[in-house]
């Protein structure tokens, strides 16, 4: 476990207004949106994801290291995350201590099929936790996330008509005070991400 009370203080220089230090060119910041989710059995090895060949590698990697995408989110969020702490009795001297984040990527997954339905029900059904990406609408990856999980908050919603298409609330849940590892660069092949074979089993 790492030592809290001893990490190393790092400079934070973000007055380089998003522009590349070689080219001057303005790199585009990370995305307002989660558009795609991605996700894997924890014991698998997890992929690089950065370049098409990886991705393709991870569609149809065979067992445990294969990786799944659902796609085609709207109103993709990432709320604050809830603090957890430990104070009074819970902690030597009573000191307010933060223990952990719980942290969600929130999304309405729209324009399904049936084996998609097939694999949100299965991903309600499953009882442990898998290992999670989420893609945001200037293609930047966001994760790996371990110990995640990926769920329909609520069954099939049928709107109105002239209301938006049927979807699914679907909800990322994880818990970690550090925020996930963000791609270096936007990763657009990710876009075109296809399963190639039924989602894990429970």
């Amino acid at each position: 476990m790492a030592d809290n009370c001893s990490q190393e203080l790092l400079p934070v220089s973000n007055t380089n207004l998003n522009c590349d230090p070689v080219t001057g060119l303005p790199i585009p910041g990370i995305g307002q949106q989660v558009v795609a989710y991605f996700y894997q059995e924890p014991e698998g090895d997890a992929p690089d994801l950065s370049t098409l060949a990886a991705m393709q590698a991870a569609q149809t990697a065979e067992g445990v290291d294969r990786v799944y995408g659902i796609k085609n989110i709207s109103n993709g969020l990432v709320p604050a995350g809830t603090p957890r702490v430990q104070e009074g009795q819970q902690v030597a001297y009573g000191v307010r201590s933060l223990v952990g984040l719980a942290r969600q990527a929130t999304g309405d997954v729209q324009y399904f099929s049936k084996s998609d339905q097939a694999a949100i029900d299965r991903l309600n059904l499953r009882t442990k936790t898998l290992r999670a990406w989420y893609l945001d609408n200037n293609n930047y990856l966001h994760g790996p996330i371990e110990s995640a999980a990926l769920k329909a908050e609520t069954g099939l919603q049928l709107p109105g008509i002239g209301d938006k298409p049927a979807y699914y609330a679907m909800v990322l849940s994880w818990d970690n005070i550090t925020e996930p590892e963000i791609s270096d660069t936007p990763l657009p092949h990710l876009v075109n991400f296809t399963n190639t074979a039924a989602a894990p089993a429970v």
